[in-house]
């Protein structure tokens, strides 16, 4: 999952925990295909590990905001960990690196 292209989904289970592991690129392209994902997850609480996307456009971003506020409205819990170094500097610039979970303890 370390190259840049189409994005990559892999998911995984702890418990009652999803792990869903991102690689490739999340933009306007690929946005649908992880909302839709996202919406078929039933899971009290969902980890978005985002160690893998090499690349992140502003529909990546707002689509992962958006996410996080509906499973919030839905009674999950949906986390952001494991930036890449692309992936945290976009949410740094763009002042919302509070959003990433630092704690890498699941």
């Amino acid at each position: 999952m370390d190259e840049a292209g189409p994005l990559d989904i892999e998911i995984g289970a702890t418990g009652e925990i999803r792990v869903v592991r991102l690689g490739g690129e999340l933009d306007l392209a690929s946005v649908p295909r992880l909302t839709e994902l996202l919406e078929e997850v039933a899971a009290p609480r969902v980890i978005l590990d985002l160690s893998g996307l090499a690349f992140i456009d502003s529909s990546g971003v707002a689509a992962l905001v958006r996410a996080q506020q509906q499973m919030d409205e839905g009674g999950q819990t949906l986390t952001l960990t494991h930036p890449s170094h692309t992936v945290a500097r976009v949410f740094e610039i763009l002042g919302i690196s509070f959003l990433l979970e630092t704690d890498t303890s699941h």
